[in-house]
């Protein structure tokens, strides 16, 4: 009786752990997409959805913050570099402070984002 409960304990485990096994797009304003990613591209993203197959999409890479693909392959988009202004007024301190406050949140809110991702019992 006790093999059975183990074997039995062991089929659900694994099945549990199979059903994890598909491609996860995080995007920047916060939904999840399960899906299987087709390729990456150098501007776009192409992937079908979990449940049907046959419908392929495309998302820009712009709007995507993260692939966590079935092969644990992280890719990460959301680091592109801010475009520098060639003249930058002088600021006051408490401007400069609220940008600063700004960064912090932004990075604050990626990095709940990422581990989310990671750890969804957060």
């Amino acid at each position: 009786m006790k093999i059975r409960s183990y074997i039995f304990f062991f089929l659900l485990l694994t099945s549990v752990l199979n059903s994890f096994g598909q491609d996860k797009l995080f995007l920047k304003d916060g939904k999840k997409i399960n899906c299987k990613v087709l390729s990456i591209n150098p501007t776009t993203i192409d992937y079908s959805d979990s449940t049907s197959t046959q419908n392929a999409y495309t998302l820009q890479k712009s709007d995507v913050l993260m692939a966590e693909l079935k092969n644990g392959e992280v890719y990460i988009f959301g680091n592109e570099m801010p475009t520098v202004k060639p003249y930058s007024p002088i600021k006051t301190r408490a401007e400069r402070t609220n940008e600063r406050k700004a960064a912090i949140r932004e990075k604050k809110k990626i990095l709940k984002m990422v581990l989310l991702a990671f750890n969804p019992l957060i």
